[in-house]
């Protein structure tokens, strides 16, 4: 009986004396290359892709932060409003509302009592004018004077309008 085991199959390429040597050579430097890493110039090229992608991330993360801040601005000063007419209402007093330095406050009239303080995001610029509010809550006839044509906030982003009612009702609207 003949031994088949050596005998190669018919779709197998041929392999030789000739052929041994390149198949060894390919294997010896893929495995060299396996065993010793990265080269310098891939580093290099992936420190690259890694520089540029933070770079990007960082700089639409600080366009987040600037919109998220103008927002909060607009947010207390909505909410500082409100309050002004809120606590006249409840207390029978007049409040009033006004920005003091990068902090917009409500106090009582009279006793100048802290009802409220919030603080304005750096870069984030108002027009803010004291407002009066009255023991019914809404804004005296003078100070709704001063802001019918609205409270504009202003950041990097742009500029909001607030549109506010003779209550201390607040709309937003984006210029």
């Amino acid at each position: 009986m003949e031994d088949l085991s050596a005998v190669p199959p018919a779709h197998a390429e041929p392999r030789g004396p000739e052929t041994e040597p390149v198949e060894r050579l390919f294997t010896s430097r893929r495995e060299a290359r396996s065993k010793r890493g990265f080269t310098i110039i891939e580093m290099l090229v992936i420190l690259a892709i890694l520089g540029v992608l933070l770079a990007l991330f960082a700089f639409m993360g600080r366009g987040a932060l600037d919109t998220q801040q103008e927002k909060a601005a607009i947010r207390s000063i909505q909410q500082s409003v409100w309050q002004g007419a809120s606590a006249a209402s409840a207390r029978g007093r007049n409040t009033e509302l006004k920005l003091v330095g990068r902090n917009v406050e409500v106090r009582e009239v009279g006793s100048g009592r802290l009802i409220r303080t919030e603080e304005l995001p750096n870069g984030v610029t108002t027009n803010l004018p004291t407002l009066v509010f009255t023991p019914p809550g809404k804004i005296s006839d003078a100070s709704f004077a001063l802001v019918e044509d609205g409270i504009t906030v202003t950041g990097s982003k742009g500029t909001t309008r607030l549109v506010v009612s003779i209550i201390g009702e607040v709309i937003a609207e984006k210029e």
